[in-house]
């Protein structure tokens, strides 16, 4: 039999496991354009980003697809997670580097950004979702990324407003 605190500590590998899974979806369905597999990765009330343009989970797949639209190819690399378990919530902080290619040809015609990506989780009866997750930008190099992604987010948030 199998005591208690090797119980909880079973439950806590699982548990990491389950989140890091989920992390590497994210970045995946993203890569792949796979906007509504990532969209369904969210709880009924999550969403993306910081008020008051917090996209909600509804938005996210169209979201997505505007923004990723105009790039031929995106690499998304999220590195090892700094995962916080609190019973059913969770939280991570993920350092990661996200590269968008306008012409696959010449890289130097491409978008970079740097820094981390934060996440909260809680556990649902499907299992571990998104309820939030945003962008904690370091730097950017390259070709103006946040000119067209801020229009389309500031667009898409409003029309979420009413």
């Amino acid at each position: 039999m199998i005591d208690r605190a090797t119980e909880d500590q079973i439950k806590w590998l699982v548990d990491q496991a389950e989140i890091q899974k989920l992390i590497s979806a994210y970045t995946n369905c993203l890569d792949d354009r796979d906007f509504s597999a990532w969209q369904d990765l969210f709880a009924d009330e999550g969403g993306y980003g910081a008020p008051p343009n917090r996209l909600a989970k509804h938005l996210l797949a169209k979201g997505s697809e505007e923004l990723l639209s105009s790039y031929e190819k995106t690499h998304h690399f999220l590195g090892l997670p700094a995962i916080a378990i609190d019973g059913d919530e969770a939280r991570a902080r993920c350092p990661g580097i996200t590269h968008h290619v306008t012409v696959q040809a010449h890289p130097s015609q491409s978008r970079t950004v740097g820094g981390w990506l934060r996440f909260t989780f809680r556990r649902t009866e499907s299992g571990w979702r998104i309820v939030d997750a945003f962008p904690e930008v370091a730097w950017t190099e390259g070709e103006d990324y946040f000119a067209g992604a801020t229009r389309i987010v500031e667009h898409l948030a409003s029309a979420q407003r009413g």
